[in-house]
């Protein structure tokens, strides 16, 4: 097996940036449901950010992609 080329460290800066956009976010979220703020459940995924940042990175070609929550799954969708 050929090894994989490194990754641009610019790709991966901007990826780091993101996880942290979508920690924050979240984390702000949840503070607001905890004080009222926010009715409803709000499923919250801190922990798991690179997984839509690796899949949007995967499909980077794709020219839309629509990520769908609701209180059971997520789902991507991906158009042309």
């Amino acid at each position: 097996m050929m090894p994989s080329p490194s990754p641009d460290p610019k790709i991966l800066l901007g990826l780091y940036g993101a996880m942290l956009t979508i920690r924050l976010a979240e984390e702000r979220l949840q503070r607001l449901f905890a004080a009222g703020e926010v009715p409803g459940f709000v499923p919250l995924s801190i922990g798991q950010e690179a997984v839509p940042l690796g899949v949007a990175a995967a499909l980077r070609a794709v020219r839309r992609t629509l990520v769908v929550m609701t209180d059971r799954k997520a789902e991507t969708r991906v158009g042309p």
